[in-house]
């Protein structure tokens, strides 16, 4: 079907966008807010994911007294003084804001499960809103409805927001969509310092939205290189950055932690950040403004920003995980699913995620190619970005919500083309070739679902590590927990942020990885020998020992270790020294013991 351009009109007011969201909005968020019932009123609430689980301990621990700035998990690894997390409060204040204001009216567990369940779903909003905005700038009004139906219609994109996800993945989206609105503007100046805070709240959420944020400020670049006079936008940007990131340092971490991290925002990364405002502004003034001329500037300003961060921090030139050690990068991290890539997926989930993209990057280019010379930069500037979002979802897998949202705007023009056409009136047969286009693009789900019939069965972790969680018996275990004097337990490291959220107890570790010591020792502990195992704990002070015989995690330490105490847990040859505890009604994974 061939794909033409078709004049794009003056914008669609925001509060038209806003209705066009809304209704997207209200039946998908309906939905899965009954799909995700069972876990809301599940005593205690169920969280699939360990970061979602581990984010509702920070936000209790806040509201509980911990210091704003003090950023410690004390019940992890609580013998070496707990961990020091590298989450932004940021995420908090939404999730305390809801808490504290409903805790009066229902109570500390009512309010939380209203929390869980509308913040996510505010996220939701803001992100159907802001890709409709942005839709509405690039293709015109045509495109605003399209758009939204295929961001809201991306289980993709809905998993990052449903209720009970409320890490900071769907936060990270919504920044990425704020900081493209505002490049896509008009007026420079305003734009680019909102797209530069935009882009320092984003950075200071997770330092996994660098690799588009510079993609952003290349965009500004290659501005200022094409055309001298629109150097606004770099300049502005840099500025918005470097102001917006040492001013959400000091409201969210203060002078509390000054220590060089890789995987958080630190006083290094602050210096770059304003060297390259100071750098481009001093280069925006100079009265010469050849290409030779900016090049050159470019290039001091980036090679001095690399200076710096090999001067003082060399080993973050090894990205964000460069202080992990390598035993854990082997052991644990490249077995964490949200960091794998996408054709390591289960096939459907693979296929639903590349198949819009594809799609999208190939009508984004062959819309760029039917416009005009004149029209053709932003669009082309918009490719330029999908192009890199596409890359680094398929790489990294837990960026592919970003790029399903930026893959909404060409699929979104698309979407409102073909209904321009059948509601014009199309003849039958491209009529039924249109609705075969839109159960396409709308629903992905449907061909990757019809493409896993025929195509060689698989499982993906996190699909396995999520059942074996709810086959383990988690909920009853947690119980059973719960009527035990408090104390530390040996779990999976997979188990760690569930205990912490369900009991009042603390953990030897939880799958973080600033938790390095905690996850040394667990793995340490249960590949030790009874005997071994026994001495470790006793000096520590380790009161419990629980697992789930039937995780990927379990298999592995017993597989490592044939002669540890992992192995004959699940043997069932229990050392002398743990006595078993009963768990009523749990799962046949679940095994609770209590060191005596």
């Amino acid at each position: 079907m061939p794909i033409a351009d078709a004049p794009q009109g003056a914008p669609m007011p925001l509060r038209d966008v806003a209705w066009r969201a809304a209704w997207v909005w209200l039946p998908v968020s309906l939905f899965f807010l009954a799909f995700s019932w069972q876990g809301l009123t599940a005593a205690p609430m169920w969280m699939s994911d360990a970061d979602d689980a581990l984010r509702l301990v920070q936000v209790r621990d806040l509201l509980a007294g911990q210091g704003w700035f003090d950023l410690h998990q004390y019940r992890s690894n609580a013998p070496d003084g707990g961990v020091l997390m590298h989450w932004s409060r940021l995420v908090d204040i939404p999730l305390a804001a809801v808490i504290l204001l409903l805790k009066p009216l229902l109570g500390q567990a009512g309010a939380e499960m209203v929390a869980v369940a509308t913040v996510p779903l505010g996220t939701f909003y803001l992100a159907l809103l802001l890709t409709g905005r942005l839709a509405g700038r690039l293709a015109g009004r045509d495109a605003v409805l399209g758009a939204c139906l295929v961001a809201g219609l991306s289980l993709v994109v809905v998993a990052q927001m449903r209720p009970l996800r409320i890490d900071h993945h769907g936060w990270q989206v919504v920044c990425a969509l704020a900081a493209l609105n505002a490049l896509f503007a008009r007026r420079p100046r305003p734009a680019g310092w909102l797209a530069g805070l935009a882009l320092a709240a984003e950075l200071a959420i997770s330092m996994e939205g660098l690799p588009l944020a510079v993609a952003v400020a290349a965009v500004a670049a290659w501005r200022w290189l094409r055309d001298p006079a629109e150097r606004a936008w770099a300049v502005t940007m840099m500025q918005g950055l470097a102001g917006g990131s040492v001013l959400l340092f000091l409201a969210t971490r203060g002078f509390a932690d000054l220590a060089t991290h890789c995987d958080a925002i630190a006083p290094v990364h602050l210096a770059i950040f304003v060297w390259g405002a100071f750098a481009l502004t001093v280069l925006a003034a100079l009265p010469r403004q050849s290409m030779p001329v900016v090049l050159g500037g470019f290039a001091v300003t980036g090679g001095i920003a690399l200076a710096i961060l090999a001067w003082a921090a060399p080993i973050c030139l090894g990205g964000g995980f460069a202080e992990l050690p390598p035993s854990l990068h082997e052991n644990w991290l490249v077995t964490v699913p949200e960091g794998r890539p996408v054709w390591e997926k289960r096939w459907p989930l693979a296929l639903q995620i590349a198949l819009p993209l594809a799609l999208a990057l190939v009508v984004s280019l062959r819309r760029m190619m039917a416009m005009n010379v004149a029209e053709r930069s932003r669009w082309g500037e918009f490719t330029a970005l999908l192009a890199v979002a596409v890359a680094l979802a398929l790489i990294v897998s837990r960026a592919s919500a970003t790029a399903q949202v930026l893959s909404a705007i060409p699929l979104g023009w698309l979407v409102g083309r073909w209904l321009a056409t059948l509601r014009a009136g199309a003849p039958l047969r491209q009529g039924l070739a249109i609705l075969a286009g839109l159960l396409v693009v709308l629903f992905p789900m449907l061909p990757a679902t019809l493409a896993a019939s025929v195509l060689p069965a698989s499982g993906d972790a996190e699909s396995r590590m999520q059942a074996s969680l709810q086959a383990c018996g988690m909920e009853e275990g947690l119980q059973a927990l719960s009527r035990l004097p408090r104390g530390e337990i040996l779990s999976l490291i997979d188990m760690g942020s569930h205990l912490l959220m369900g009991t009042p107890h603390g953990v030897v570790a939880t799958g973080h990885h600033r938790a390095v010591a905690g996850m040394l020792f667990e793995q340490a502990a249960f590949k030790a020998t009874p005997d071994q195992a026994q001495a470790m704990l006793a000096a520590r002070g380790t009161s419990y020992v629980a697992l789930c015989v039937n995780m990927d995690e379990t298999r592995r330490l017993s597989e490592e270790a044939p002669g540890g105490l992992a192995a004959g847990l699940v043997r069932g040859e229990a050392p002398s020294w743990l006595t078993p505890v009963p768990v009523n009604g749990a799962g046949a994974g679940f095994r609770l013991w209590r060191v005596r």
